[in-house]
């Protein structure tokens, strides 16, 4: 349950670098 709550507040992070690079999300 921990490991979901904390990639639940990773993925936002991760689409919003989608949009700008999306080499970013390949990288995390």
């Amino acid at each position: 349950m921990l490991r979901n709550c904390k990639v639940a507040r990773v993925l936002p992070r991760i689409a919003d670098s989608a949009k700008n690079d999306r080499s970013a999300v390949l990288r995390a």
